[in-house]
């Protein structure tokens, strides 16, 4: 018996390993980079953010309810009306901004074609008829600007920017109401400020000047 108790614990050692090598082997699977646990998008996050901000709303409307349902009730349909009011509002701003620059651009398209100044004064006037005062600025500095490189026998380039242009005419006589063109654009066009009738006729009376200053220099070479 004593044999057969040696024999079957030499048997047992020999097919099981000690434990601390079974752990050893176990870290080293568990380690390797096919059994790594891969986060997941937990959707669960995402509704406790969302509940963590309607909760306040839910816990006011419930004690406005315990006052008055019907005042709970108005509340809500006030806010939904407003709601809509608001989507609306940008809605219609986002449209009209869009069409404004859209019928704007389409106006003062050039491409490869010739455009005559005169065309373009009298769309000015048209538009500030139409009290679009700010179409009506633009569309007249388009066409001081036509009136000047007609005078100096050269071509617009397109894309000349409007600082460009201030930077060229910086030393001439045009340089006083071309800022003012600039000015009134920047601050009416691309800071979406209101462009009034006094600033149309102040673009007047510098698209006036130019032309005159243009005459002048002309003369003077002659």
């Amino acid at each position: 018996k004593n044999g057969y108790d040696v024999a079957m614990t030499f048997l047992i050692t020999q097919a099981f390993p000690e434990t601390e090598t079974i752990r050893r082997t176990a870290r080293d699977v568990v380690d390797r980079s096919e059994f790594q646990i891969r986060p997941t998008h937990n959707g669960q996050i995402v509704w406790d953010l969302v509940w963590q901000f309607l909760r306040p709303v839910f816990q006011f409307f419930s004690h406005l309810w315990d006052i008055s349902p019907v005042l709970a009730w108005s509340v809500v349909i006030v806010l939904s009306i407003l709601l809509i009011v608001i989507v609306v509002h940008i809605a219609y701003t986002f449209h009209q901004a869009f069409a404004r620059r859209n019928r704007l651009e389409g106006n003062l398209q050039m491409g490869s074609r010739k455009v005559d100044p005169i065309v373009l004064e009298r769309q000015s006037q048209d538009a500030a008829i139409r009290q679009d005062f700010i179409t009506a600025v633009r569309l007249l500095f388009r066409a001081t600007l036509l009136r000047i490189a007609q005078r100096e026998k050269r071509e617009l380039r397109p894309g000349t920017t409007n600082r460009e242009c201030l930077r060229r005419y910086s030393q001439t006589a045009f340089a006083g109401p071309l800022q003012l063109f600039v000015d009134v654009i920047d601050a009416k066009w691309y800071g979406y400020e209101e462009c009034q009738a006094q600033d149309y006729q102040a673009c007047c009376r510098a698209h006036t000047a130019i032309c005159a200053a243009s005459e002048a220099i002309l003369a003077h070479r002659a």
